[in-house]
């Protein structure tokens, strides 16, 4: 039985004869199957692009892998795109066939395109959780966000969850405003946050938890406030053949922590868009940040 026979008789699909290709980059096309043999996944840097790569790397092998053993051979390239603003157009537009998204850019995508296809969520310790945390000097006089009136504030991306939304939202819930604050500006990546507050250019700032654990002990930061947001969401582009999406969901979810351990999640999980709600009720209530 043929790789495409072999998948829909497993998921129930009914494949077309010849499928449509992506309005992005030709893509080469396994005769026998009607297949992509190359898929384009698309992400963006919180750190340092080269970093971005290597976490994605043991996740593009558990992939490959995975379909080769369905019977299919697809090899898997890597779009690092330089800001959340390019990944979410990236996907929107189909030039990506699927991508990881932070929660915030997760809905702002699927707010332009309703059509994406949500296949997955990340996890970690079983959760699917994304914690961030709103920092200041370890020798701070601040203690909590009452105490942040008057001071500055570095945040990473506009679209960043734990970078923006999140923070903003949590200034707002304990009465701090933009114009309560000496001053604010965005610094696009995590890490470059931390650099900025540890240096003593920002009073306070706000970043992932992952990149907080990796650098705040050595730059001497303390955090104050704890942030918890629905996890990474794993997203297809609107037209992916279905028997691909199938296919690539079964994947995800059968990625090991091993595979995962450089993103510092633990497994994937089912999703639904209902699931992101809650980043949604947190993005209006940033938006009061500037009145």
């Amino acid at each position: 039985m043929g790789f495409a026979k072999r998948w829909c008789a497993v998921l129930g699909c009914v494949l077309p004869a010849v499928l449509l290709m992506a309005s992005g980059a030709v893509r080469a096309m396994d005769s026998a199957s009607a297949l992509p043999r190359t898929l384009v996944l698309g992400t963006y840097p919180s750190e340092l692009p080269s970093e971005e790569l290597e976490k994605i790397k043991p996740i593009r092998a558990g992939l490959e892998r995975r379909f080769l053993a369905a019977g299919h051979r697809v090899d898997i390239e890597i779009q690092i795109f330089q800001s959340y603003e390019e990944a979410i157009q990236g996907l929107v537009a189909g030039k990506v066939d699927f991508a990881r998204m932070g929660p915030v850019n997760y809905v702002l995508a699927k707010e332009q395109k309703p059509s994406l296809r949500l296949l997955a969520m990340e996890t970690q310790n079983g959760l699917r959780l994304l914690t961030g945390y709103i920092f200041v000097p370890a020798n701070s006089p601040v203690r909590t966000l009452k105490d942040l009136r008057g001071k500055t504030f570095a945040f990473g991306s506009h679209n960043s969850t734990t970078g923006r939304y999140y923070p903003q939202a949590a200034l707002v819930e304990a009465g701090i405003y933009a114009s309560d604050l000496a001053g604010y500006r965005y610094l696009h990546r995590h890490d470059k946050v931390l650099k900025g507050v540890s240096d003593g250019g920002f009073d306070a700032g706000a970043s992932n938890e992952v990149t907080f654990r990796k650098l705040g002990a050595g730059k001497k930061l303390r955090a104050i406030h704890t942030m918890k947001s629905p996890a990474h969401a794993w997203v297809a582009r609107a037209d992916l053949p279905t028997a691909v999406a199938d296919m690539l969901v079964l994947s995800l979810l059968g990625l090991s922590a091993v595979e995962l351990e450089l993103l510092s999640r633990d497994g994937l999980v089912a999703a639904t868009d209902a699931d992101f709600d809650r980043v949604r009720q947190v993005m209006k209530r940033a938006e009061r940040f500037i009145e």
